[in-house]
């Protein structure tokens, strides 16, 4: 949200009490920033203040950091919260929450895993609606495991927006990153759930008609790894099982799908070292195979839970790009696309179409001692 430069914010902010000046100076110790330590919760994007004033004065026994990148946006928070506080009755008891200015891009330099943070609020952030921008989202799945870092494990995430768009693929992001969702509801206001609190937004949206999307999630238990669900004897059949069902697929793909896998060869996967920041461009590759647009399918288990998966399949040491989508022009199957760089530039290797409607899992082996793996792919 834009907001007009305020030439009162900092100057008032520079005085206020529960304004921190030096965040980075609490890292690991925020819980001996506020005047009684309690259990600690935190709201990224906390705009306008609304909804951290309204936490703190209800839940007088937790403390809450509200995070803003915006230092105007945090002038305004300052006065929202000092008038909530005054028409309480409470004006000279803001002492368990704290403002602070800060990039939740480096989040995890401010907040550590010594933190123990028991709540996480996301309440309205940016949609970030064109595919470049994705990755800016306050839930994308990068964002989601760094969260993890500083998180309780039982730490529950409480996610509201007005975007059907971003609502439905933070769901994959959330599904992706090994989170369970606890609760989930399109529309909030008809739903029932007692312990919503209405944020500025929030209601604005509201009286545009507009529903309230809203979800809570935690973070799933740690499954088995892959090497451990195969190291028992019924373990190695499956393995086995799979790893024929994938080789005869591979056969029958490549004779009747109509794709190219020339590219798949080790000489046409061999180029020099690429950076990891080429999400957009990936993207982007997806985006022109797809035409008429895409859903991005993300594995049901395993280990790879990603619909984008980075991984060396020739033993280069550079990654290769594997990613899983749906056409939106409502033609079936999921496609599995190959990806690689060639000449400073990602380029498709080969697209395969299953007639399926999810993918369970996605493993990698050397199947035929070819020091190149193979990708082992199973559908539901």
């Amino acid at each position: 949200m834009r907001i007009r430069k305020k030439k009162w914010a900092e100057p008032e902010l520079s005085v206020c009490d529960f304004f921190v000046k030096d965040p980075e100076a609490h890292a690991g110790n925020w819980r001996h920033a506020f005047k009684k330590e309690q259990p600690l919760v935190l709201e990224i994007g906390c705009g306008k203040g609304g909804f951290a004033g309204q936490y703190a004065l209800q839940n007088p026994d937790k403390n809450i950091i509200a995070l803003d990148i915006k230092i105007d946006m945090l002038g305004v928070g300052r006065r929202t919260i000092v008038r909530l506080f005054e028409e309480a009755g409470k004006g000279d008891a803001i002492d368990n929450l704290l403002l602070v200015n800060y990039n939740v891009e480096q989040l995890d330099k401010i907040i550590l895993p010594e933190d123990k943070i028991e709540r996480l609020f996301i309440n309205f952030c940016n949609p970030w609606p064109r595919p470049k921008h994705k990755k800016r989202r306050l839930t994308y799945y990068k964002k989601l495991e760094m969260y993890k870092r500083f998180l309780q494990p039982e730490a529950e995430i409480r996610f509201k927006t007005d975007d059907d768009e971003l609502f439905e693929e933070s769901l994959e992001y959330f599904a992706q990153s090994g989170y369970e969702i606890l609760y989930l509801t399109r529309d909030l206001h008809a739903s029932g759930f007692a312990e919503n609190i209405e944020t500025e937004h929030e209601k604005m949206f509201t009286e545009e008609g507009k529903k309230i999307k809203f979800l809570i999630a935690r973070q799933k238990q740690t499954e088995p790894s892959q090497s451990d669900r195969f190291d028992t004897k019924e373990g190695r059949n499956m393995l086995r099982k799979v790893i024929a069902a994938a080789t005869i697929g591979a056969l029958l793909l490549g004779g009747s799908c109509g794709c190219s896998i020339a590219d798949l060869s080790r000489d046409n996967l061999l180029r020099p070292p690429k950076s990891m920041g080429d999400e957009a461009e990936i993207e982007q590759l997806i985006a022109s195979t797809a035409k008429d647009g895409y859903t991005l399918k993300y594995p049901k288990s395993g280990s790879n839970r990603s619909a984008i998966i980075m991984h060396d399949l020739d033993n280069d040491n550079v990654d290769e790009a594997i990613a899983f989508f749906r056409e939106k022009d409502g033609s079936t199957g999921v496609h599995m696309l190959v990806m690689y760089v060639s000449d400073d530039e990602w380029k498709v290797s080969a697209n395969f179409n299953t007639e399926t409607t999810d993918v369970d899992c996605v493993a990698f082996a050397d199947i035929d001692d070819s020091s190149s793996q193979e990708i082992l792919t199973g559908y539901a």
